[in-house]
C-alpha cells in the first residue's frame, strides 16, 4: 500500500502532458510540474506553518512500479543526534590594577622570551604559556636566571644541581611541571586538549607546593601562587595556613605579588575552559551519560514502519494495529510524527500484555553482561588475584616457570576512600639521586704530640736543641654519592624501594628505601690534613749547655721555624689519620653520617614529599668499589 505514489500514478494516466514534462526535465523542476514519486516543494504557506524540529530528519525514497505491478514504498529513518557542545572558552575577569601591573612589568620579558617559550614547549609538549608563567613567576624572566628555584644561570643549587643554559632549565621547569600534575592531580598536562582554569591553577599549585594543598584539603582556587589577580575577589591573598615542615613558602604571609600565573597564561592568550565538574570526565560517568542519552534516542524515534503495537481508543479499550505510514506534521521532515495505524485486532484484546512484553528493547543477555562487568570492576582486585592464581597453579601443574605479577587479595570496602596515585616513585627518586654531583665530607679533629729534635755540634762542642708540642689536626673522609650509571643497575641491587602503602587524601603512603655505596676513603695526601695552629703550643724543651749561645743559636733558630714545625706536624697528622684505629674510625662514622644525612634529606625526603609519600625506613649499606 503507497499512500502517497498512488494517486500520482492515477494523476499521470489521466494528464498525459505531466508526463511529457517529466521527460523533458532535467536538473530542476518546472513550476507546477508533478513529478510521480517526488514530493512538491512547500509553499510558502506550508513553510510559514511548519515547525521544524531539528534533532529528528526523516527521509523518503519511493520506487516507481513495473507495468502491472503494484506501486511499494520503501521509507528510510535517520535520526541525527546533535553533536556535543565544546566546553565554553573562560572570559578573563581581571581588574585594571592587575592589568597595569603585566602590562608594566610582566608583558615586555614575557615577549621577548616566547620564542625560547615556543621551542622548548614544543619539544617536551605542554603549552607554551604555561612555561612562560613558571618564568615570570620564579624569576621574573630574567635571561640570566634560572626558572627551576630563581638561581643564576650555572650557579650550583642547594640540592647540587645546576643548569648551564636557560632552556635546560626550562626544560626541567617543563619536566617537574608534567610529573607533578600528573602524579598529585591526574593532569595529562601533554593532551591535546584546553585546560580549565581549574586544571590550569592545580597544576601550578602542584609545581609550587606539590601535594601539601591536597593531603589538607585546600583547594588550589585560593592559592595565591596561582589564581592571584584572577578576579577581584582573588586580591590581596595570603598563603594557606598550612603548619608542615615542607611547605617552602611562609603559611599565612601576605602574597607579595599582584598577580599569579593562572592570569600570566590567560593574558598570553591560552584559550582556558570554564570550570568543569571533574566527575563527569571519569569512565563510568561517560557510561551513564550515554546510556541516558541512548534511551532518550529510542524513545523519540518514531515507530517503524509495519510494525505492531497497540492503541487507546477514544473510548479508552486498548486494541492492536499496523503502523502503515509514517508522515510529519509540516511538509518537510521535521515536524511531529502522525502515523496512519490499521486495527489488527478487537479492543480490549491481548494489548497490555504485549505492550508489557514489546517494552523490554534491551536483550536479557546484554543486560546480564553489563551486570556481570559492573561487579567484576567493582571486586577487580578479587577478579585479577583469583585469575593469577588458577593460572600460575595452571602453569606449575605442566612444570612452566613463568614470572607472573603479584597481586595480594582484597575486599573493596577494606582499602581507605582516598584516590592513591600510580606515579613510579622509584625512578624518579633515583633520577633525583643520581643527580647528585658533590662528594660527602665526614670531618673531624684529633689531638697529639710530636717532638722535633736538631744537632748542629761546632766542632768538639755539642749544639742540639729538643722541643715537643702539643698539636690539634683536622681531617676528612670522603664519600663518592654518584658512582655513575653502571652503579645503579638494577642486577647490582644497590637501589631498592619498595611502596608499603599507598597515599590517600588524608594520609601520605609510606616507603622503605635501602641504597648501597662505596666505602668511604681516608685523606689520600698530605694536604688533606690541616693543623689548627691557634691550639697548638708547645710542652717542653731541652738543649745542650752551649745554646743559646751566639753560634749554637744562630744554627738551631731556623730549623724551628713556623714552616718547618707545620710540615712536621702536618705529616704526623697525615700518619695518624690514616693509620691509628682511634682516628680513622671517627672519620669513617662522620663521613657516613654526612652521607645519609645528604641523600635523605637533601634528595628523597623532598622528592617523595611532592609526590604525597614520607619515608618510614631508610638504610645505607657499604660496599666496597672496584677502585678500592
Amino acid at each position: 500500500m503507497a499512500p502517497t505514489a498512488a494517486p500520482a500514478a492515477s494523476e499521470q494516466a489521466a494528464h498525459p502532458q505531466a508526463t511529457q514534462q517529466q521527460a523533458a526535465y532535467s536538473g530542476g523542476q518546472s513550476q507546477g510540474a508533478s513529478i510521480p514519486g517526488v514530493f512538491a516543494p512547500p509553499t510558502a504557506d506550508a513553510a510559514a506553518t511548519a515547525t521544524p524540529t531539528p534533532a529528528v530528519t526523516t527521509a523518503y525514497t519511493y520506487a516507481t512500479p513495473h507495468p502491472g505491478a503494484t506501486a511499494s514504498t520503501t521509507t528510510n529513518y535517520q535520526r541525527q543526534v546533535p553533536r556535543r557542545a565544546a566546553a565554553a572558552r573562560y572570559q578573563p575577569q581581571f581588574t585594571t590594577a592587575m592589568t597595569t601591573a603585566y602590562f608594566a612589568n610582566a608583558k615586555g620579558p614575557l615577549g621577548h622570551g616566547e620564542h625560547l617559550y615556543r621551542d622548548v614547549a614544543g619539544q617536551t609538549g605542554i603549552p607554551w604559556q604555561l612555561l612562560a608563567a613558571c618564568d615570570w613567576m620564579q624569576c621574573k624572566a630574567q635571561p640570566r636566571f634560572s626558572p627551576v628555584h630563581g638561581e643564576k644561570i650555572g650557579a650550583v643549587n642547594s640540592d647540587g644541581t645546576s643548569y648551564a643554559t636557560k632552556s635546560a632549565a626550562l626544560g626541567q621547569c617543563a619536566s617537574d611541571l608534567i610529573e607533578l600534575a600528573a602524579a598529585v592531580y591526574g593532569i595529562d598536562l601533554t593532551a591535546r586538549r584546553r585546560l580549565s582554569v581549574r586544571a590550569l591553577a592545580d597544576a601550578f599549585a602542584a609545581f609550587r607546593w606539590g601535594a601539601l594543598l591536597l593531603r589538607h584539603g585546600v583547594s588550589a582556587m585560593e592559592f595565591p601562587y596561582s589564581v592571584a589577580g584572577l578576579t577581584a575577589q582573588h586580591q590581596k591573598m595570603h598563603w594557606p595556613m598550612i603548619n608542615d615542615p615542607a611547605a617552602p613558602d611562609r603559611p599565612g604571609a601576605r602574597f607579595r605579588e599582584p598577580f599569579g600565573a593562572v592570569p600570566v597564561v590567560l593574558s598570553l592568550d591560552y584559550p582556558a575552559t570554564v570550570l568543569t565538574d571533574r566527575k563527569r570526565r571519569q569512565p563510568v560517568f561517560w557510561f551513564l551519560s550515554w546510556l541516558r542519552r541512548r534511551r532518550s534516542d529510542r524513545a523519540a524515534q518514531p515507530a517503524p514502519y509495519r510494525e505492531q503495537v497497540t492503541v487507546q481508543l477514544a473510548d479508552g479499550q486498548l486494541a492492536r494495529g499496523r503502523v502503515v505510514e509514517q508522515r510529519a506534521g509540516g511538509d518537510d521532515a521535521d515536524g511531529a510524527y502522525h502515523p496512519t495505524i490499521v486495527m489488527v485486532g478487537d479492543p480490549a484484546g491481548p494489548g497490555p500484555q504485549d505492550q508489557r512484553r514489546r517494552r523490554r528493547r534491551v536483550p536479557r543477555l546484554a543486560v546480564w553482561s553489563i551486570a556481570v562487568v559492573i561487579v567484576a570492576l567493582f571486586f577487580r582486585r578479587v577478579v585479577a588475584w583469583a585469575v593469577l592464581t588458577a593460572l600460575s597453579a595452571t602453569l606449575h601443574l605442566f612444570g612452566v616457570n613463568a614470572s607472573l605479577p603479584h597481586v595480594s587479595f582484597g575486599w573493596p570496602w577494606s582499602s581507605s576512600s582516598g584516590s592513591t596515585t600510580t606515579t613510579l616513585v622509584g625512578p624518579i627518586v633515583l633520577q633525583k639521586i643520581e643527580g647528585i654531583d658533590k662528594p660527602a665530607l665526614g670531618t673531624d679533629t684529633f689531638n697529639f704530640v710530636f717532638t722535633r729534635k736538631v744537632t748542629k755540634n761546632i766542632g768538639f762542642l755539642p749544639c742540639w736543641y729538643s722541643a715537643s708540642f702539643y698539636a690539634v689536626g683536622k681531617a676528612s673522609a670522603t664519600v663518592d654519592l654518584n658512582p655513575g650509571t653502571a652503579w645503579w643497575k638494577p642486577s647490582t641491587g644497590h637501589y631498592q624501594l619498595r611502596v608499603l602503602s599507598q597515599p590517600t587524601t588524608s594520609t601520605p603512603g609510606r616507603l622503605a628505601i635501602t641504597m648501597a655505596l662505596p666505602l668511604p676513603q681516608l685523606p689520600q695526601s698530605v694536604h688533606d690534613v690541616s693543623i689548627d695552629n691557634t691550639l697548638s703550643s708547645p710542652v717542653s724543651t731541652d738543649h745542650s749547655w752551649t745554646y743559646p749561645g751566639l753560634a749554637c743559636g744562630a744554627l738551631i733558630r731556623p730549623q724551628f721555624a713556623q714552616s718547618a714545625l707545620y710540615a712536621q706536624a702536618q705529616t704526623e697528622a697525615f700518619t695518624q689519620a690514616t693509620t691509628l684505629p682511634s682516628v680513622t674510625k671517627p672519620l669513617i662514622a662522620a663521613a657516613e653520617n654526612e652521607a645519609a644525612t645528604i641523600v635523605k634529606d637533601n634528595f628523597i625526603v623532598p622528592t617523595v614529599g611532592a609526590l604525597n609519600y614520607s619515608v618510614t625506613s631508610f638504610s645505607i649499606r657499604w660496599v666496597a668499589s672496584a677502585g678500592n
